[in-house]
């Protein structure tokens, strides 16, 4: 996944604001970001009430640019959301 988001980031900044297909790429580099989270705290742990919690801090020790946060929480919280409803935990336990 690391070199994955790292080849999304390179050719972000190779191409500049006209390449065509850049905002499906950060929108991919956003939710890739949202899932990795959610892989690597869960659905339990509150991640952005301030600005040091832990997911604030994870995407600034991995380098995420500052751009790209609100979009990646934004998509952590939808996710969480979904995963929490009672279909999916009785899907998830059948």
């Amino acid at each position: 996944m690391n070199e994955h988001m790292e080849n999304l980031q390179f050719a972000r900044q190779r191409f500049g604001s006209g390449f065509q297909n850049l905002e499906n790429m950060t929108a991919d580099m956003e939710v890739g970001w949202a899932y990795r989270l959610l892989e690597k705290f869960g659905t339990r742990q509150a991640l952005f009430q301030h600005p040091d919690c832990v997911g604030h801090s994870y995407l600034k020790q991995a380098a995420v640019p500052q751009e790209l946060h609100t979009n990646i929480i934004t998509t952590y919280h939808g996710e969480k959301r979904a995963a929490e409803t009672p279909a999916l935990r009785a899907f998830l336990i059948c």
